[in-house]
């Protein structure tokens, strides 16, 4: 069989023309819809799951508060210690961050799941943190208590 140089030649250059068409256009473009009438209604540009899920997480690493969980951590390793400490560990893991605000431009369900994944990743690390400052308080006040007892309340085994 034999090669004919000008076809090669002829489907290289449509070949080259229709992939630069077709990579010139990302997915984040945004596209119109015609009307029954004939007019075009430009669209949002949506994000990428990708591009959404980071939105999310920037999101969340700029604007997420933890600092309660840091506190509960505080308290419930303070009076439960090391139990509270775990306890509150595992609540924040189950926590359900909420955004203040989701941009129109991202898809829905992936800024969701980066900011969740983000907000709870920081809620869980905070309350941990918390909960061993607050039991390492308890330890610490209750050695220090036990050593400075009065020798009257001392209870000695005979």
């Amino acid at each position: 069989m034999l090669v004919n140089p000008g076809r090669i030649t002829i489907l290289a250059l449509l070949l080259a023309l229709l992939s630069s068409h077709t990579f010139a256009q990302s997915p984040s473009e945004s596209a119109g819809i015609l009307q029954s009438d004939g007019s075009e209604v430009r669209t949002l540009n949506i994000k990428s799951c990708n591009d959404s899920r980071l939105s999310g997480v920037q999101q969340a690493t700029l604007h997420h508060s933890s600092a309660g969980w840091f506190w509960g951590g505080v308290g419930s390793g303070l009076v439960l210690g090391p139990i509270g400490a775990a306890a509150i560990t595992l609540s924040a893991r189950s926590s359900s961050p909420i955004p203040p605000e989701i941009p129109q431009d991202v898809s829905r369900q992936c800024f969701l799941e980066g900011y969740d994944s983000t907000a709870r990743r920081q809620n869980v690390g905070r309350a941990l943190c918390g909960g061993l400052i607050g039991t390492a308080i308890l330890t610490a006040a209750t050695v220090y208590s036990l050593n400075h007892m009065s020798p009257d309340l001392n209870p000695r085994i005979y």
